[in-house]
């Protein structure tokens, strides 16, 4: 990606497909600048937060702490999306027309993100919340 000054910046990823390493090229300097970015298991950058690709290749606004995840807007310090999803839902199966939940924040039977990473602290949330 080159920006307006000049500086040219190439990503590293990680396994997952998120932003391990920014290496930013600047004219007229031979090293590259090379910055490294962690991630909570909800995408919540750590240490300093900086605008760009960030968590699963997904654009981070740093201004707002919200991820732009085409669809809706997603705040990974809430670990919630800050819009309703427009997909209305399902009386059938009432979790579903709840439209700011994700996978009807059924977290072990649809995989979600953390629960690959930590199953037993996922079944205590999920159990709280039934």
């Amino acid at each position: 990606m080159l920006s307006s000054s000049g500086a040219q910046t190439q990503y590293v990823y990680d396994g997952r497909g998120s932003v391990a390493q920014t290496l930013v090229q600047m004219p007229g300097i031979s090293a590259p600048a090379v910055n490294s970015h962690a991630y909570t298991p909800f995408g919540e950058q750590l240490g300093q937060k900086t605008t760009g690709f960030g968590f699963n290749g997904e654009w981070y606004d740093a201004a707002t702490g919200m991820q732009n995840l085409r669809a809706r807007q997603y705040e990974p310090a809430m670990m919630r999306f800050t819009q309703q999803d427009v997909v209305r839902g399902n009386v059938a199966t009432p979790l579903s027309l709840n439209r700011f939940f994700w996978k009807n924040e059924n977290c072990l039977q649809e995989r979600f993100l953390f629960c690959i990473m930590d199953k037993r602290r996922c079944a205590r949330i999920c159990n709280a919340r039934r």
